[in-house]
């Protein structure tokens, strides 16, 4: 199956294809807005994650907590406080002395998220503190590649 159709059978079950029109839009918006200045490796199977400088790796549903930030790669920023907030929100049982659990349970969460409206609680409570070097279309491969 091309990701196209993968990424078409997923949705087509989701509902109204109005919103999902208007949820690209707006997550297409929000990534141009956060973007940062990162080499990009063209890898969607990893994520490079820095939590309020603390660097993690997210890849086949894990993540493991980095020494150091590599050079390049897919990278997502965001604050410890934002990640506090959205998993409170979400109501996302976590250990919150551990930075590498706080995301792997969100990880685990989001991917069971029901209901896409959610996604507009989670754009404003990460609004000020995040950054990426993806755009929409690597964002997606990073989707299908995560939900495989």
């Amino acid at each position: 199956m091309t990701e196209n159709e993968t990424v078409y059978a997923r949705l087509k079950n989701v509902g109204n294809p109005m919103f999902l029109l208007k949820m690209s839009y707006d997550i297409r918006k929000f990534l141009q807005e956060h973007q940062v200045d990162f080499p990009q490796t063209g890898d969607f199977d990893r994520v490079f994650v820095e939590v309020s400088d603390q660097a993690f790796e997210c890849y086949d549903a894990g993540v493991v907590k980095l020494e150091l930030m590599p050079e390049k790669g897919s990278l997502v920023r965001l604050s410890r406080a934002s990640l506090i907030e959205i998993a409170e929100n979400l109501q996302i049982e976590f250990d919150k002395k551990n930075d590498e659990s706080l995301l792997s349970s969100l990880l685990t969460e989001l991917r069971k998220i029901k209901h896409l409206k959610e996604y507009k609680i989670i754009l404003m409570i990460i609004d000020s503190s995040f950054q990426t070097n993806l755009k929409m279309t690597e964002l997606v491969k990073i989707v299908i590649n995560q939900l495989g």
